[in-house]
């Protein structure tokens, strides 16, 4: 667990710190990023995705 201040960045990275520019969807590096990505590739329909992302969001990532 790692205590932060601000957005977050390593979870999902929107943008670019040094550059303020939107980071592309396939390129986002954050850990939620990653997770969700790997969701959609192993998904065959809307109700798997929507099962397998809440476990990934809700139940295996924590901070405060």
């Amino acid at each position: 667990m790692e205590i932060t201040c601000g957005e977050a960045p390593y979870l999902v990275s929107h943008y670019n710190a040094t550059t303020v520019k939107i980071i592309p969807l396939k390129q986002r590096i954050g850990l939620l990023d990653h997770k969700l990505r790997v969701v959609k590739e192993n998904s065959n329909n809307e109700t798997d995705w929507l099962t397998w992302s809440k476990r990934e969001f809700f139940e295996s990532i924590y901070g405060f």
